[in-house]
């Protein structure tokens, strides 16, 4: 029973309770909006990236992948303007070999974000831009970034991608100012966060297909035959990232770098020669063999998602019209062949392991 002499404290209570939920609430709400700095970007919009750096020396001594301090300018999600340090190397092989602007990897100081209310643990990014400066190359950039939306469009355990317009300024003055367009990936550690996913404890050449979740690895092989890639195998864990997904009784494997696929075309990628195919644009199905209609369940999916994978292609208005023609009509060999059982049996289900 509340009485006079009691009732002031009974308000302090309240009160008090009542501040707790408030901040209980807000520190929810910030963490589920603001996770990283990567989920504070426009995800569906593009980005607008102004890098200063030594570009000069990141070009000529990319082999040594030395980390170079660099200033980073861009807009948040309100429309502030940011300044932030960085640091950034170059990163890859293939690409590194083959391309005069070598993939970036961008780290952020690990005060700055937990400063700035982002998780600390999330702070570094791969970032693609284009190869050369010559022929389709920004096209190119922004056929890969649309190869991680269709995935996406199939599932949710899949790296997030952010589409950049690149602005890079050469602080040494002997650089010509480079822009590009091109894209940010998500961490790793920030995509097993979000998918709930743990690390895997099975040695990587010790890997083979009956280790992954049947439904899932299904499922991402038939995306790479679908793009038209082969450069992934699950021994070597290569450009496949395994995660076990809490409720699964087993690993998940999810795909990543796409500029070997035959969708995308680029003009350093060459198929394995170990493979019976001469171009990369040829399809081979790399797939595990499964018993009689197993696929029949992977196969609906994509044919459940063909209009919004076709209409991702469609009204993506920084693609060229060509380049929308020349994917649009890769993607419908892929359906001719799914929808047709002789050609399925043919390319897929008797053409694995």
């Amino acid at each position: 029973m509340i009485t006079r002499s009691t009732f002031p404290l009974f308000i302090l209570l309240i009160t008090f309770l009542s501040v707790q939920v408030s901040y209980a609430q807000e520190t929810a709400e910030k963490k589920v909006k603001n996770p990283s700095i990567f989920s504070s970007f426009p995800q569906d919009d593009i980005l607008e990236l102004h890098l200063q750096t030594n570009f000069k020396k990141l070009i000529k001594e990319k082999d040594k992948k030395e980390k170079i301090a660099s200033i980073l300018n861009y807009k948040d999600a309100e429309g502030k303007a940011i300044s932030q340090n960085v640091k950034i190397k170059a990163r890859g092989s293939i690409r590194n070999e083959n391309c005069y602007y070598p993939p970036i990897k961008l780290s952020f100081p690990k005060g700055e974000l937990e400063d700035a209310g982002f998780r600390k643990k999330f702070n570094d990014y791969k970032l693609v831009l284009k190869c050369k400066n010559v022929g389709n190359q920004e096209e190119l950039v922004l056929k890969e970034y649309l190869v991680y939306k269709m995935y996406q469009v199939l599932t949710d355990n899949s790296f997030r991608v952010q589409l950049v317009h690149l602005t890079v300024e050469d602080l040494s003055r002997q650089q010509k100012t480079m822009q590009s367009y091109a894209f940010l990936i998500e961490n790793e550690d920030e995509l097993k966060t979000r998918i709930k996913g743990k690390k895997v404890e099975i040695e990587s050449e010790a890997l083979k297909p009956e280790d992954f979740l049947p439904a899932q690895y299904d499922l991402m092989a038939m995306f790479q035959f679908m793009i038209g890639h082969t450069d992934w195998n699950v021994k070597g864990k290569n450009n496949l990232k395994v995660t076990q997904i809490e409720g699964d009784n087993l690993p998940s494997a999810i795909p990543f770098d796409f500029d070997f696929a035959g969708i995308v075309n680029s003009d350093y990628a060459f198929p394995n020669e170990q493979l019976p195919i001469k171009n990369v644009t040829e399809r081979f199905f790399l797939g595990k063999c499964r018993e009689k209609g197993a696929y029949k369940a992977t196969v609906q999916q994509f044919k459940d998602k063909k209009k919004a994978i076709l209409n991702l292609v469609s009204d993506f208005k920084y693609l060229g019209a060509q380049s929308k023609t020349e994917m649009r009509t890769y993607l419908e060999g892929f359906f001719e062949i799914i929808e047709s059982s002789k050609m399925l049996k043919q390319q897929v289900t008797e053409s694995c392991d």
